[in-house]
């Protein structure tokens, strides 16, 4: 596996890995239009804009729909640039659950799969309590407007 890393704060906090399984890179070149051999440096570039797009794309999904439950045109988000967090490592190396601190989180996750090319990526959201929290309220306010 290969994972990119992404945190975003604003209206909501968290961060977003986005893991890339199998051998996801080559296949993923070869979908983008890259010709011949990668490299390490243009592997780790490859996988930065595919996640950086992917990330950006579903949070914004997510942001689109608190705006339309809530009627609020102020909700934002910023990311941080995007790092490579591992390369090429067996999944139990991706995260190592005693260096965590959050005490809770809300696990969003969304796969990505092309089934013709062998080609499987996860975004995974990890969202802190009050990020939880802001979006039981969403949730709450949207079941009462019924």
């Amino acid at each position: 596996m290969s994972a990119v890393r992404q945190s975003f704060r604003g209206d909501l906090r968290g961060e977003v890995i986005v893991i890339f399984c199998g051998p996801g890179t080559g296949i993923l070149a070869d979908l983008m239009g890259y010709e011949g051999e990668l490299g390490a440096g243009g592997e780790a570039e490859l996988l930065l804009d595919v996640a950086n797009v992917l990330s950006g794309a579903c949070l914004g999904g997510l942001l689109e729909q608190i705006r339309a439950i809530t009627g609020s045109r102020e909700a934002d988000l910023s990311f941080s640039m995007p790092s490579v967090m591992a390369r090429h490592v067996l999944p139990g190396q991706l995260i190592e659950p005693t260096r965590l601190t959050w005490t809770h989180s809300l696990l969003l996750e969304v796969n990505f799969t092309l089934k013709s090319r062998n080609f499987v990526a996860h975004l995974v959201m990890l969202m802190p309590e009050e990020g939880i929290q802001k979006l039981a309220g969403v949730v709450d306010d949207f079941i009462t407007s019924f």
